[in-house]
């Protein structure tokens, strides 16, 4: 059998066939060579639409009709014998549809030949997404993109990190890909909180979100993928845009010219610079990034591109009662060639090559008299060279799509730590904590990967998508091991405009190199997390209105042990911190549903989602909700056009956290604890935006301006304690204040 299954993917592997894959919009140009006179807006004409025909064969008003309902568009009689492309769910919005993911992944492709033979790959797997023009509108601190996205269903977030959990799961169970590249903690500020994410939101065409049930393309982690897709390929116009706000200073450049395409992105923190005018002793955080990507088409067929990001911190900061205090740099470098074919006559495919490079260096103390004191040296340095190659074949009614990846890393660790806790708090923590711990350790490591994942219409509205993948590590400390996930997505789509999508599958995460709990005291890598998903979701579209309602399962077996502090999650040095535990759960089980709905009636967007869920971990036998456990969760927004402005509102709730309280018995000693036995109180916030562009003789200046927490409401999201004079003190930690942003950009 196994030969036989290899034989087969070695005949598909240079097999050729007879049609040529190319853009909806490139078919329709093609159409108007040939004397058809058809007008169109890339607004509903997306980029990413694909469709297969035959070359040879001459194209015909029904070929393109074919085409064009595939994405719910039609052609229209216009005068001058010419034809408009109109929609046909909603003819009077001009607005670009639901955005795809990447063309490796679950791209919709319809294939259009001479016996007008259709065939949709539409998602089968369960996805959100955020196009260019909604993440402009929504409110957010330095418009970050990250940030908008924490509020989709599913998300959960504290409040002040624009890093969030999906689905019950820790933060680092998020894959987060970027131009077909996976980022390491892209995060500035990532020692305080993880404040900004490193992309501008600018050059971001759209973000797609994967909750649960992803394609077998994606892996290594266990709750979702987070893929940021940069101007597609032929978008690109010649401009140049500075822009100066509260929080980043930058500068966008697009160049287009034939062949070529180049944008550089710019940013650098201005944070910085309004605090040095003020008197303050909180300290001086900045960051800045950079991203430069060039694309050559060398032909209709082929198109190399290279990418280069890096992004850095510079941090010096205190608390604001100058008890912990934390110096660090932060450097992450990734450059990364891809090269592209698409064959008249055989399959697409494409290579890539990358390198990354992580320089990570803290030092810092901790201060708290009659409770600890202690301070920290932690230097680390990460490199991955990275190599990947993916094959698709278009079999007319069905997609076949394999891939292979190789992985080489290297790590070196240097750690140093004294700590000095009161006697009366030893017992507060569950794991022994040394007073003096050194390490300094390098490591190597091997990441091989592979997949295969099939697509089939199996009935006319019934499509199924099958895949399995394999990933293995092999570390120099903890030897080989082997992850084998399959994962099974099926898609109903109903004649009312319905879909019925049902995932299933396994899912894997090892514990990266640069995931060492160093700073903790383990000197080892764990065992790689398996996890089962199950996703039940059904969709329906209105004339005005989309809505959606998903329910999930998620079942871990294998978790690995973490550590976190059971009441301040945002201290800036919480190692050090004398509620620092270790949860070693055997199983975490997570299950939810989520309700969405939006549209747009008589020029007023609207959004809503509502999400009942639970998270909960079995330690020593006991069942805990997870801190990140939120019962109820919603969001809610509406934004319309008033003359020259764009205006946003949008609220957010969820439940309070579970948090863990610390008390003094007769004996004045901390009391055992018990984790996460009750809840903070709930979390509400209201934000607003709006937008004005102002165009000149050659140029344009643009506003954007808001408030983020327009209430200043205090969101509690922790407790501090401190001892005063033998007292147990505790101060509520609490989540961003009243917030406002204000960027203006000049275009020219």
């Amino acid at each position: 059998m196994y030969r036989c299954i290899l034989s087969l993917l070695l005949f598909l592997s240079f097999s050729a066939f007879a049609e040529v894959t190319r853009s909806l919009k490139d078919f329709l140009q093609a159409a108007n060579s040939a004397g058809y006179n058809i007008l169109f807006s890339s607004a509903l004409v997306r980029p990413y639409y694909q469709i297969t025909f035959d070359k040879q064969s001459p194209i015909t008003l029904e070929q393109i009709q074919t085409a064009l309902t595939a994405y719910d568009l039609e052609l229209k009689a216009a005068p001058n014998d010419s034809f408009l492309v109109v929609s046909t769910l909603l003819p009077e919005i001009v607005s670009p549809p639901e955005s795809t993911l990447d063309n490796d992944s679950t791209i919709e492709e319809v294939v259009v030949n001479a016996s007008a033979h259709q065939f949709q790959m539409m998602y089968i797997n369960s996805s959100l997404s955020i196009d260019r023009e909604n993440l402009s509108k929504k409110p957010a601190i330095a418009n970050d993109a990250l940030r908008v996205s924490s509020r989709l269903p599913g998300s959960a977030n504290n409040g002040v990190s624009a890093r969030s959990a999906i689905r019950g799961g820790r933060e680092n169970e998020m894959l987060i890909m970027f131009n077909g590249m996976r980022l390491y903690d892209p995060f500035h500020l990532h020692q305080f909180n993880q404040l900004f994410s490193v992309i501008d939101s600018r050059s971001i065409d759209s973000i797609d979100i994967l909750t649960g049930g992803f394609p077998v393309t994606y892996g290594d982690r266990l709750s979702g993928v987070t893929v940021l897709n940069t101007t597609p390929r032929g978008t690109v116009d010649d401009s140049k845009e500075l822009g100066f706000g509260l929080y980043t200073a930058s500068y966008l450049q697009t160049l287009s010219l034939d062949q070529h395409n180049l944008v550089i992105s710019l940013r650098r923190s201005t944070i910085d610079l309004f605090l040095g005018a003020v008197e303050h002793d909180l300290g001086t955080p900045s960051f800045a990034d950079m991203h430069i990507q060039y694309q050559f088409d060398i032909d209709q067929e082929r198109t190399f591109q290279t990418n280069v990001l890096w992004f850095g911190d510079d941090l010096s900061i205190n608390n604001s009662n100058n008890t912990e205090s934390v110096d660090s740099t932060f450097s992450s470098f990734y450059t990364w060639l891809s090269y592209r074919r698409e064959q008249d006559n055989g399959p697409t495919t494409e290579t890539k090559v990358g390198f990354t490079a992580i320089k990570d260096d803290r030092k810092g103390f901790v201060n708290k008299p009659q409770m600890v004191t202690g301070s920290l040296a932690d230097d680390q340095e990460f490199r991955v060279y990275n190599l990947e190659h993916t094959r698709k074949y278009n079999f007319g009614n069905s997609l076949l799509n394999v891939g292979a990846s190789y992985r080489y890393l290297d790590a070196e660790y240097g750690f140093h730590s004294t700590l000095q806790i009161d006697p009366h708090f030893t017992n507060v923590s569950n794991f022994e904590r040394s007073e003096i711990r050194q390490f300094k350790e390098t490591e190597l490591g091997h990441q091989l990967a592979a997949f295969v994942s099939y697509k089939h219409r199996l009935l006319q509205q019934l499509y199924v998508e099958a895949g399995a993948r394999i990933d293995t590590q092999d570390y120099l400390s903890n030897g080989w091991s082997k992850q084998v996930t399959p994962r099974l997505n099926l898609l109903y789509r109903f004649s009312s405009a319905g879909e019925l999508r049902i995932g299933v599958g396994k899912f894997s995460q090892s514990q990266g190199i640069h995931e060492l709990d160093a700073s903790d005291g383990i000197q080892f890598f764990q065992r790689p997390q398996k996890a089962n998903h199950y996703v039940l979701s059904y969709k329906q579209s209105f004339s005005h209105l989309d809505l959606k309602i998903e329910a999930y399962r998620k079942i871990t077996d294998e978790p690995e042990f973490y550590f976190e502090n059971l009441a301040d999650p945002l201290s800036i040095m919480p190692e050090l911190q004398v509620e620092r535990t270790q949860v070693d759960p055997s199983r975490v089980a997570a299950k939810g549903i989520e309700l969405s709905v939006s549209g747009d009636w008589r020029g007023n967007e609207f959004w809503l989602n509502y999400t009942r869920a639970e998270v909960k971990e079995t330690v020593n036998g006991s069942r805990v909700r997870r801190s990140s456990d939120q019962k109820h969760a919603a969001n809610i927004g509406w934004s319309r056009q008033f003359r020259d402005w764009q205006m946003a509102v949008e609220s957010t709730y969820h439940s309070g956290w579970p948090t863990t309280q610390l008390t003094l018995n007769a004996s004045g000693n901390a009391e055992q604890t018990v984790r996460n036995d009750r809840r903070l109180s709930h979390y509400l916030t209201v934000d607003v935006k709006g937008t004005r562009q102002w165009k000149l003789n050659h140029s344009k200046l643009r506003v954007e301006i808001g408030v983020t927490n327009l209430f200043n409401r205090n969101n509690v999201i922790g407790t501090e304690y401190n001892m005063a004079n033998g007292v147990l003190k505790n101060s509520d930690r609490k989540a961003l204040p009243i917030a406002p942003f204000i960027d203006l950009f000049y275009s020219f």
